[in-house]
């Protein structure tokens, strides 16, 4: 997977906030150890979490050495947040914690029915296993748009095009989860993030463009921002504004709160 550019992908919004404030106040534990938070990207999530649980001390992992840096910068709230980087294929060497979060991540990567279970192992017997994921369902407009890269001279084939993890409903997460919980709680919220754009993908939410496929062009020189000017033209008929140049774009998530772990299903 290319990473992405961070001098491209739109700036994290109110509407991100909310999703991980959501998830985070659903956690449910006073003064939790250790929390692990995978993907933690530029680390607003990790710094969210610090600010919640003043005395917890936090792991932020993510597989990207840029954003790492930039997550580093931002703050480690006084040297509570450490900052890993590790694979997913790595994530059983972190050790226990009493919680393992995760926004925005998981629709990235496939094996649900093999990383989650993983991921309970890492839990303290009271521990909280605690998930958001943007459900990218079937004629989203970013979906929708994503041929037109593919059309276009400079496509390099990247697998990552359009290729968000196709989620499974609440009923196949129940059944992956349930054996392995004490207590689980999975439900789904749409938000609606109200932007003001002079083209289609200015501003468009965190997490909701990168799908297309914009990093393709990275492998040219000179390539990026006159790749994005003609992509403009090409999906601008699916981005649609009202005559304020108003987007309102909805944005679905499913999230997943998993309780105690039964021992002897980990």
């Amino acid at each position: 997977m290319i990473a992405w550019d961070l001098a491209v992908a739109p700036s994290v919004d109110v509407t991100r906030k909310r999703s991980l404030q959501d998830l985070i106040e659903r956690i449910g534990l006073e003064h939790p150890a250790r929390i692990i938070d995978l993907g933690c990207g530029s680390g607003l999530s990790s710094r969210m979490l610090a600010k919640r649980f003043p005395e917890t001390r936090i792991t932020a992992v993510d597989i990207n050495p840029e954003t790492l840096e930039r997550a580093r910068r931002e703050g480690d709230a006084d040297g509570r947040i450490t900052f890993v980087d590790l694979r997913p294929d790595e994530w059983d060497t972190l050790g226990r914690a009493d919680v393992v979060f995760s926004c925005g991540l998981f629709q990235k990567l496939p094996g649900h029915e093999r990383i989650f279970p993983s991921l309970l192992k890492l839990l303290s017997p009271w521990g909280v296993f605690a998930v958001m994921m943007p459900r990218n369902v079937e004629g989203q407009p970013y979906e929708r748009a994503a041929p037109a890269v593919r059309g276009l001279p400079w496509f390099d084939g990247t697998e990552h095009v359009g290729a968000s993890v196709a989620l499974a409903p609440a009923i196949r997460y129940s059944r992956i989860l349930t054996p392995r919980v004490h207590k689980l709680d999975i439900w789904e919220t749409v938000y609606h993030a109200v932007v003001k754009s002079q083209h289609p993908l200015e501003g468009a939410p965190n997490g909701q463009s990168e799908p297309i496929g914009l990093e393709a062009p990275r492998t040219r020189s000179d390539g990026i921002y006159d790749f994005l000017d003609e992509y403009i033209e090409q999906v601008r008929g699916v981005y649609q504004s009202d005559e304020n140049g108003i987007i309102v774009y909805p944005l679905r998530h499913i999230f997943i709160v998993a309780r105690n772990p039964v021992t002897q299903h980990i």
